[in-house]
C-alpha cells in the first residue's frame, strides 16, 4: 500500500501522464492492496482454507482496482452533492487519474470535458488548470 501511494504521489509530481499500465500498477498497489488486506484479513479471521484466502485475497485486489476507477472517474464527472467530493479536486492536486490518461490521448473527447467544465459551479482554478493543461499539451 505505502509503494502504490508513493508512486500516486510521484505521479503528481511530475508534469508527463503514466503510461496507462504504469496507473493500473499503481491503483493495484494503491486501492488493490487495501482492499486485498481487507479481504485477505476477514477470512483468515474466519479459519478460511489457504485457498479461499487466495481468492479473497485476489477478489479484494479487483475491487479495489474498480473502485479506484470509479473514484477517478467521479472525481471528475460526479456530482459533488451525491459523491460529498468536491468536483476537480484530483485535477488541482495534479492527480494523474484514468481519466485523465485517457482524454489526453482522445482529442476528440476534449470538447465535451471542457463543456462539463463549464458547467461546475465552483473552484475557477480547477477550469484554468484543465484547459491549460490540455492546451498547452495539444496545440
Amino acid at each position: 500500500m505505502c509503494e502504490g501511494q508513493v508512486l500516486d504521489s510521484d505521479f503528481s509530481k511530475n508534469f508527463d501522464l503514466p503510461l496507462k499500465q504504469d496507473y493500473f500498477l499503481m491503483i493495484s498497489k494503491k486501492t488493490g492492496a487495501l482492499f486485498s488486506a481487507s479481504c485477505f484479513l476477514g477470512g483468515l479471521i474466519a479459519d478460511a482454507s489457504l485457498k479461499d484466502l487466495e481468492k479473497l485475497s485476489n477478489y479484494g485486489k479487483y475491487l479495489g482496482i474498480s473502485f479506484q476507477i470509479v473514484d477517478d472517474i467521479l472525481g471528475i464527472f460526479g456530482d459533488s452533492k451525491i459523491t460529498g467530493k468536491p468536483v476537480g479536486n484530483d485535477i488541482i492536486e495534479g492527480k494523474k487519474t484514468i481519466p485523465i490518461i485517457f482524454l489526453k490521448k482522445l482529442k476528440n473527447i476534449r470538447n465535451l470535458l471542457l463543456m462539463k467544465l463549464k458547467k461546475i459551479n465552483g473552484d475557477e482554478d480547477v477550469k484554468k488548470y484543465f484547459i491549460e493543461f490540455f492546451y498547452y499539451e495539444w496545440y
